[in-house]
């Protein structure tokens, strides 16, 4: 039975063998694809069709953030998840991230990401800011049996390649903020402005996903900052300041010391 409190969300443009892998690993949820007026259309929405997927179009191409915004203002159910079509869902790993989220009370809640090859590496554990508010992944290509990694743990962001959100925060924040353009940077403004309302966000590293980072990349307006101006927006407006010990420091989990999760 798909869980009937979430919506999961998978903006995509072209490359339906990714989507395809993509909803395989949800089939069975309730998932709503939003094609960005993309290529291979038809290929597209038979794979919708296949996984009983709902599959929606933008008569336009309006890049990640705003098809993103679209796509949430449609749902009425208690989470999202933000999923890039470029990840693959692990068994069991959304339903752990909800029972997170409720027991920490989190509004923000992440996880895992590995990339997809014999190696097992890290693709995402936590987004966290360096020297300058920089933000950038700590952990990335290390093993996933690295003890930092595989944790609890309260963090100030998490990227939005699988970011799950309760739908009020989402509503109290008004999405991604839309000055953020067709580039970078607009998810982790967003964990960022959470936080400042002292909202709660958490890394669940007790689960995983895979993430073939940038498979969903494109050539009309995804991730691209080429003049620095959205990082420069981001430093401006928060002002973050260094928060690697958060990753750096002892290994302690949320979920107490034997390093097993009560869930």
């Amino acid at each position: 039975m798909p869980l009937s409190d979430l919506t999961i969300i998978v903006p995509v443009y072209g490359k339906p063998q990714l989507v395809y892998d993509c909803l395989r690993s949800v089939s069975g949820e309730n998932v709503v694809v939003i094609d960005d007026c993309g290529p291979q259309e038809r290929e597209i929405v038979k794979v919708c069709a296949k996984f009983e997927a709902a599959y929606g179009r933008n008569q336009t191409n309006l890049g990640f953030l705003r098809t993103v915004n679209g796509a949430v203002d449609m749902t009425d159910t208690e989470y999202v998840l933000l999923l890039n079509s470029d990840c693959i869902v692990s068994d069991g790993s959304i339903h752990h991230m909800m029972t997170v989220s409720r027991a920490f009370e989190a509004d923000i809640v992440g996880c895992r990401l590995l990339f997809p090859d014999k190696n097992q590496r890290v693709q995402h554990a936590g987004v966290a800011s360096g020297v300058g508010g920089l933000p950038y992944h700590p952990f990335m290509y290390l093993h996933k049996d690295t003890p930092h990694v595989n944790r609890v743990m309260c963090v100030n962001a998490v990227t939005g390649a699988a970011m799950l959100i309760k739908r009020a925060a989402w509503d109290e924040l008004n999405g991604f903020d839309t000055a953020f353009g067709l580039g970078v940077f607009e998810d982790v403004d967003f964990c960022w402005r959470a936080r400042a309302m002292g909202k709660t966000v958490i890394y669940d590293g007790y689960v995983f996903m895979y993430h073939h980072m940038h498979g969903s990349k494109h050539n009309h307006g995804y991730h691209h900052d080429v003049s620095g101006q959205n990082l420069k927006l981001l430093a401006d407006r928060h002002q973050m300041g260094v928060d690697e010990h958060l990753f750096y420091g002892n290994v302690q989990s949320m979920c107490g010391r034997d390093g097993k999760c009560k869930f």
